[in-house]
């Protein structure tokens, strides 16, 4: 959702996934189509979110993310698809925020 394409590769080069292709959807016009919505309160503020997001800033080390108008909508639910020739072939639409799939398995063809 970040409008700054730079905010997308500093995130992708941190974790050495660049070059990759991506879209800046600040207007959240991808994650409507997709069937995203934005979280519930139940959803986002459930005590495994925040097990999850410790879990995530503090024992992996990936760094606590203050909200930031930049980065977009943080009640905004997330999900991953894999697009082949114009077509979702396999995807994964997270329940909860700290679900976390399996990405080896969803890019499998």
């Amino acid at each position: 959702m970040a409008p700054d394409p730079d905010t997308a590769v500093k995130f992708f080069k941190k974790y050495k996934v660049y070059p990759i292709d991506h879209i800046a959807d600040p207007e959240k016009q991808y994650y409507q189509a997709f069937g995203l919505g934005r979280g519930t309160p139940q959803q986002l503020f459930g005590l495994m979110n925040w097990i999850r997001g410790f879990q995530a800033a503090v024992i992996e080390g990936h760094g606590a993310t203050y909200h930031n108008e930049d980065l977009g909508d943080g009640f905004q639910m997330p999900g991953v698809f894999v697009l082949y020739q114009g077509k979702i072939i396999n995807s994964f639409i997270h329940r909860y925020p700290h679900d976390r799939p399996d990405y080896e398995e969803i890019c499998q063809l």
